[in-house]
Order: C-alpha cells, then structure tokens, then sequence
C-alpha cells in the first residue's frame, strides 16, 4: 500500500467538498449587509455531507474503500515514529 500524499490531483477531490462549503459561507456573509449565517438545519446537512465526503464514501482509485480506512494504517505507522 502507497501513502497517501497529497498530489495535486487527490487534493484536487479531496478538498474540494470543504472549500466548496468554506466559499458557500463566505459568499453568504460578504453578501449581506451584516454578516448571517444559513440555518442551523443547512449548515448540519452540508456539514454531514462532507463528512460523508471525506471519511464514509467508498473512493474507487484507492480500491473502493473510504478515505479514512486507506489512511489509517499511514497515520499508525506515522504515531509511532
């Protein structure tokens, strides 16, 4: 098993869903006069996206298994350095 760097093409997807949230609150609050959040409601259900995004999905370049298994062993071998 590889590590897993960040090259720019995996940033590329695994950034994306949290910069796409970070611009979306961005956007609201430079649009409004005084600075507003969306609702609580929207902000969890963006919020549980990515991180259905980042840690749950089944990834198919990595083999078909979440993010989050494939980085596990790095970050053990990493701890124990």
């Amino acid at each position: 098993m590889t590590s897993p760097e960040m090259t720019s093409s995996t940033r590329r997807f695994c950034c994306r869903p949290a910069d796409t949230t970070c611009a979306i609150g961005a956007s609201l609050v430079s649009r409004s006069s005084s600075p507003t959040w969306p609702p609580a409601a929207a902000l969890e259900a963006t919020l549980a996206w990515v991180d259905w995004f980042n840690v749950r999905r089944l990834f198919s370049p990595i083999g078909d298994i979440p993010p989050a298994e494939y980085k596990a062993p790095y970050y053990a071998q990493a701890a124990v350095a």
